[in-house]
């Protein structure tokens, strides 16, 4: 009987060896693609989830002490600022597409009109916002921070819907909201979830705000009067102290002082 039952299966495996392989083949494709790697699920970023899951570093060449990033008004560049006082735009694969602006500044973030295509650039060692015009530098506004700690001042900066969101970074970790049309600071918000404030990203798309926090290597997304949303870690970048919201490329970008490399994290990393 033993002989007999393996002689019928041999015979149905004959008779239906395509069938057979091919549901094997289906099984070790499925077995794969459940191998492949995925950011971890901490709530889901903006994205749709279509996205590559994975992130990219590139290097850029000839910047030292990356601090800020923003993309150009058409998202097709991005303005990086570095702590000797040099603005620079770089394509979207780390390489230097141009030098905007260089002086003596310790600049530590840009940010810029998507209307006009006015840039502004925040400054820790003078405390001070200016506005880049015609290649020159105006004063905007000075922060006064209380008891200021030094090198702890003005580190991140946005504009969104008429105004500067000028970050201190510690001590206090406390955001300023400048409005350009009356020329005064309207709102002082103290954010006690983060380490750091080390950049800021204004979300143009629905009014919420971006923070970067180089210390406890998160993101934050806030609403509109900067309560947290949701955190997002990015562990594995050192010293992250620029961001930007790219919705045209649907990522992240982020930029290390350590080593002065972008990082592209696609939203769907955090699906």
């Amino acid at each position: 009987m033993q002989c007999l039952s393996l002689f019928f299966d041999l015979n149905y495996f004959m008779n239906n060896r395509i069938c057979v392989i091919a549901a094997i083949v289906a099984g070790l494709v499925f077995v794969a693609q459940g191998c492949t790697k995925h950011g971890p699920d901490q709530g889901g970023g903006p994205g749709n989830g279509t996205d590559s899951a994975t992130y990219t570093e590139f290097s850029t060449v000839g910047l030292s002490g990356l601090s800020g990033l923003c993309m150009t008004p058409d998202s097709s560049l991005l303005y990086a600022v570095c702590d000797g006082g040099i603005l620079y735009k770089l394509n979207l694969d780390g390489t230097t597409n141009s030098k905007v602006y260089e002086g003596t500044n310790d600049f530590e973030a840009v940010t810029v009109n998507p209307s006009t295509g006015d840039i502004y650039l925040a400054d820790e060692g003078t405390m001070t916002v200016w506005h880049l015009n015609s290649g020159l530098l105006e004063k905007v506004v000075t922060i006064t921070v209380p008891n200021a700690v030094a090198n702890k001042g003005l580190e991140g900066l946005t504009y969104g819907g008429g105004n500067l969101y000028i970050a201190n970074q510690a001590s206090p970790t406390k955001i300023f909201v400048y409005n350009l049309a009356s020329k005064t600071i309207t709102k002082e918000v103290t954010i006690t979830f983060a380490g750091y404030l080390s950049d800021l990203c204004y979300d143009q798309k629905n009014g919420t705000i971006w923070i970067m926090d180089s210390q406890k290597q998160s993101i934050y997304h806030c609403d509109a009067n900067l309560n947290l949303l949701k955190t997002y870690s990015v562990a594995f970048i050192t010293k992250g102290e620029a961001l930007s919201v790219d919705y045209k490329d649907k990522c992240y970008w982020v930029g290390s002082d350590a080593n002065s490399s972008i990082w592209k994290i696609p939203f769907a990393y955090f699906n």
